[in-house]
């Protein structure tokens, strides 16, 4: 019968991405994982739907702030630096 290394591998994967969506630090993360390295760590990971729905939605108020700040600014008081 023996190990099934695919369903193994994605196992880890699966621990590693739940361990940082529940916001476990990486080196918590890699001893629990036997992990050597945080690199390896990360390359387990999968971002999952719920953390790639937050990172678009900070990065869509980040980028509506600079908006807001760049409307505000008198364009002949800018330099130009290109």
């Amino acid at each position: 019968m023996g190990l099934d290394i695919k369903r193994f591998h994605a196992l880890r994967g699966a621990f590693t991405t739940l361990m940082d969506k529940a916001g476990v630090s990486e080196r918590v993360t890699m001893e629990q994982a036997g992990h050597k390295t945080p690199s390896v760590t990360r390359a387990y990971q999968d971002p999952m739907f719920s953390q790639q729905k937050d990172a678009a939605q900070a990065y869509d108020g980040q980028l509506l702030a600079l908006l807001e700040l760049a409307a505000t600014l008198d364009p002949s008081t800018l330099r130009r630096t290109i």
